[in-house]
């Protein structure tokens, strides 16, 4: 998978990108500068510009006032995708049951971040088996 962001960057250079990367997916996390993929609209666009996925997330909207929660965004995008493009989904994931209800609103897969730097928190000299304990004790979906 591609990811790049530079705050110039603008939908023909994305199509590019597209174009020319053909040997592994291409997804959007965001369309345009100080934004995300939140509505039905960017999904749309997603769609139009041929990319293989889209990411639901409000770039830490935790920290934002007014940004929409990634879970209340996300059926919007699925039902705009409809069933052409997956839909992942990236936003405060803290256990398995956060990523049983994103599933159940129609995610394609679950971005989980912050778990994994648990995982590194917890032994930093084997992050994987910490991983696989928080997994173990937060059920097999994460």
């Amino acid at each position: 998978m591609v990811a790049f962001y530079h705050e110039d960057a603008d939908l023909d250079q994305r199509r590019y990108v597209r174009a020319n990367s053909r040997s592994f997916p291409v997804r959007v996390r965001a369309l345009k500068p100080d934004s995300t993929v939140l509505t039905a609209e960017d999904t749309l666009l997603a769609v139009k510009y041929g990319v293989d996925g889209v990411i639901v997330s409000n770039h830490g909207g935790r920290q934002l006032d007014d940004v929409p929660a990634t879970l209340d965004a996300l059926p919007e995008c699925v039902e705009a995708a409809a069933g052409r493009i997956p839909v992942h989904v990236d936003g405060g994931f803290r256990k398995g049951s956060d990523i049983f209800k994103a599933l159940a609103l129609g995610a394609d897969c679950c971005w989980v971040g912050r778990v994994a730097i648990w995982g590194l928190a917890v032994s930093f000299l084997a992050p994987c088996d910490a991983f696989q304990r928080i997994q173990a004790d937060y059920g097999s979906i994460v």
